[in-house]
């Protein structure tokens, strides 16, 4: 006696679809919770590096990346860079402070120019050259000379600055 197949066999086909579409929604799934998980896990990232941005776009140490809410490694991260900042800061206000005094600009270039030659119209004060225009010399007895004028180059204009 012959029994008929094609029950079973159409039973096999739609269980087989099911499976199919089942497995292509389950992985759907997990592509859009993976990636909501991943862009929620990336938004301090993104927070921090648009601050690093700002303060690289206006060359400001005393700008301070955002806090991060969290202890984890990315709000370990933030606070050593704010540490870094503020310690980058504190070494330009000491820089400053070491800066050419006032006036000492103008006293160089008078000294170079006096040495050189060239003149300035009054009330303005033209840079020291940075480029090697010749050394400065200085007149007058030194180890080695023989007293009569002797001029020998002592130190380049870029020295001074």
């Amino acid at each position: 006696m012959a029994s008929d197949t094609t029950d079973i066999s159409d039973t096999t086909d739609h269980l087989g679809v099911l499976l199919i579409l089942s497995g292509a929604g389950a992985a759907l799934l997990a592509a859009l919770i993976a990636a909501a998980l991943s862009s929620r896990g990336l938004t301090p990232l993104r927070r921090l590096a648009a601050g690093a941005g700002e303060i690289e776009r206006t060359a400001d140490p005393s700008l301070r990346l955002p806090h991060a809410a969290s202890a984890d490694e990315i709000g370990q991260l933030t606070g050593v860079l704010n540490r870094m900042l503020a310690s980058l800061q504190r070494s330009r206000e000491n820089e400053r402070r070491y800066d050419t005094p006032p006036g000492l600009d103008a006293m160089l270039c008078s000294i170079y120019q006096a040495q050189s030659g060239c003149s300035v119209p009054a009330g303005e004060v033209s840079p020291i050259p940075r480029q090697d225009p010749g050394a400065i010399e200085v007149a007058g007895p030194q180890a080695g000379s023989t007293g009569h004028g002797d001029r020998e180059p002592v130190a380049h204009p870029g020295e001074f600055l």
